[in-house]
């Protein structure tokens, strides 16, 4: 099975980050970056490292849990115009890395998810979410704010859960399971989610 490997764009005025499955091979061909259309040798790409969640001896948001039976009433807001604890920026109170990430498998996109709250979307100038996903295909299915994916730190590790950000987002899929607004369900590593109009994997 190929290895999974992120790879970041050697040209300093673009720096993007993609996933490709390796093949050793592949050191002696060259690569085109999606996003400054630039072509580089492929040992000249700059291998990533993901970070590992620092130790903490506190849980981070311990009334969040991931199961999926959290009634409705949890710290994310029933209503789509109320965004999540206005006065603190998200970036401020969860600045920690989990180490995990969502990886767009249409374009390679990669997007780290930090301890805490992490709000994805349609990207948009308009949009509230912290991780913007790529409206490739141009249908406009996946919202705004359309998916909440929380990191929570326990005794045995990092535990991640998704839900819907609200009621009326088109459906959405972790696997086979539909996802629920008000409803969690625990993400496992290698989950395919599926948005209404692009796919995400889940990676720790």
């Amino acid at each position: 099975m190929p290895e999974k490997l992120i790879i970041k764009c050697p040209n300093p005025a673009c720096g993007r980050e993609q996933s490709v499955d390796y093949n050793p091979r592949m050191e002696k061909h060259s690569a085109t970056c999606p996003c400054c259309k630039k072509r580089y040798k492929f040992n000249e790409w700059i291998k990533v490292t993901p970070t590992k969640p620092a130790q903490l001896n506190t849980p981070v948001q311990p009334n969040i849990p991931p199961q999926s039976n959290i009634p409705p009433q949890s710290n994310i807001p029933p209503q789509s115009n109320i965004p999540i604890e206005p006065n603190i920026p998200i970036s401020q109170r969860f600045p920690l890395q989990s180490g995990a990430r969502v990886v767009v498998e249409s374009t390679g996109d990669v997007f780290r998810l930090k301890v805490g709250v992490n709000v994805l979307g349609r990207q948009s100038p308009k949009s509230k979410a912290e991780i913007q996903i790529p409206n490739v295909s141009g249908k406009k299915l996946t919202s705004k704010e359309h998916l909440v994916i929380i990191g929570d730190k326990k005794d045995n590790g990092m535990h991640f859960s998704a839900s819907l950000y609200k009621a009326d987002a088109n459906p959405t899929f972790v696997g086979d399971m539909q996802l629920l607004y008000g409803q969690w369900l625990k993400l496992n590593p290698g989950d395919i989610i599926y948005l209404p109009d692009e796919t995400l994997r889940f990676e720790i």
